[in-house]
């Protein structure tokens, strides 16, 4: 945890502006390092699952847990799907890609939160619905957190193979007519 003090002006004292602010790290003990989080969406919120013919961005979100040293902090990302993504549309916000390989790749994160938007890769071959994981590696200059340590998401070629579930409203004593196998049938002519 860092928390940043500053004397603010008031009447009556001059602040001197080489001894006006400190910054505190509290750490659990000496040998504490910068705890990393790793969390996936899509571009339209929360939902993980990604439409190859639709092109839909795949959101990873970096946290630490206290700013990255001078020059950022390197972290290293597991992602054996890796070649099922766009990585020449790739976009990061709050870091650089240092290293990439076919089984993943190092980012050096420069902010407390580092963000990469990855689209799927429409590869134009029919295939079954597929998982992608990104899974953070253990390195010597940070820890990972079990709560979150993977992004993972549902890769589909189409919509049509996403299983949509949806709520039935009971009216009455049936289910509403709002999908085909719910449908009530009303005897008209």
């Amino acid at each position: 945890l860092d928390l940043n003090f500053a004397l603010q002006p008031q009447a009556g004292y001059t602040i001197d502006p080489d001894a006006s602010e400190i910054s505190l790290t509290i750490a659990d003990n000496p040998d504490s390092q910068i705890q990393v989080i790793l969390t996936g969406s899509t571009a339209a919120g929360a939902d993980t699952t990604l439409i190859e013919s639709e092109g839909t961005v795949s959101v990873h979100t970096f946290s630490l847990s206290a700013p990255p040293p001078a020059g950022g902090l390197t972290v290293a990302v597991s992602a054996d799907s890796l070649d099922e993504f766009d990585l020449d549309t790739i976009e990061v916000i709050g870091g650089t890609i240092s290293d990439l390989r076919d089984d993943g790749f190092d980012l050096t994160i420069t902010g407390r939160q580092a963000t990469i938007n990855l689209p799927v890769l429409n590869d134009g071959l029919p295939e079954d619905s597929e998982t992608a994981s990104f899974v953070l590696t253990p390195g010597d200059d940070y820890e990972i957190t079990t709560v979150a340590d993977t992004a993972t998401f549902t890769l589909a070629d189409a919509l049509d193979q996403v299983a949509i579930s949806q709520e039935s409203e009971l009216v009455g004593e049936q289910l509403s007519n709002s999908t085909i196998p719910e449908a009530n049938a009303l005897s008209l002519s």
